[in-house]
């Protein structure tokens, strides 16, 4: 999905590298707060019962430097397809 959404978003706005990537680091940034830290005022979201988990709770927050990485990919295709640099053959 993150492929898909930076690829999207170079597609749509291919001179706004710089400020996407900043964008996306920050919420990978913020996912790993959430994940550790896990504050009140978001509870309910993104944490649910799990019977499989130690303490009965499964957390979906959760940063990675793999999903900035991603990004930036998506968004590098995503901008080859609209200056139409891309070709299949």
């Amino acid at each position: 999905s993150h492929y898909v959404f930076f690829s999207v978003l170079g597609y749509l706005y291919p001179n706004t590298l710089l400020p996407t990537m900043a964008l996306g680091t920050v919420w990978e940034l913020f996912e790993t707060y959430v994940g550790i830290y896990q504050p009140k005022i978001i509870n309910g979201f993104g944490f649910c019962n799990s019977p499989t988990s130690k303490n009965g709770k499964k957390i979906w927050w959760y940063g990675k430097w793999s999903d900035v990485i991603v990004n930036f990919l998506g968004f590098v295709t995503g901008k080859t397809i609209k200056q139409g640099k891309f070709s299949l053959l």
